[in-house]
């Protein structure tokens, strides 16, 4: 805490990160005049990270292509994380090679689910403790 006090009396901006909101002790959040809530991927989101993914690996191919089972492992990643999710995919892409399969498919991607030690996160915990005026980055002329 006494690091943050002594970069911000030398005008140093300082800018932190966690997806554990709830952990971080409130004297520390305190420090933080901002505090901006970015929550996890929605549907469209997933389906992109996982084609993202999946586009550097041979054998993701196939799953990029079905439209139906892209949106199916889309809607199952539903709470997962962007980390969570490449965690899931890669793990889903070693699912198909141990098995021998030809390409990546959903049920490689669900067992992947079932099997990961990646966290659901729930975004109404955070979103009630999230700063309900709306912030901004920057200087406006009233500020200056």
């Amino acid at each position: 805490m006494k690091c943050i006090e002594q970069a911000k009396a030398n005008n140093v901006i300082v800018v932190g990160a966690t997806n554990k909101y709830d952990l971080v002790d409130p004297a520390i959040r305190r420090r933080f005049d901002l505090k901006k809530f970015v929550g996890t991927p929605n549907l469209e989101q997933r389906k992109q990270q996982v084609v993202n993914n999946l586009s550097k690996k041979s054998k993701g191919a196939a799953l990029i292509n079905d439209e139906k089972s892209l949106e199916k492992v889309a809607r199952d990643l539903n709470g997962f994380s962007y980390h969570s999710i490449n965690t899931i995919a890669n793990a889903a892409s070693l699912n198909a090679l141990n098995r021998g399969r030809a390409d990546i498919s959903y049920e490689d991607f669900a067992r992947a689910i079932e099997k990961t030690n990646e966290e659901r996160i729930d975004d109404s915990m955070y979103k009630s403790k999230a700063v309900k005026k709306k912030t901004s980055i920057g200087f406006t002329s009233e500020s200056i």
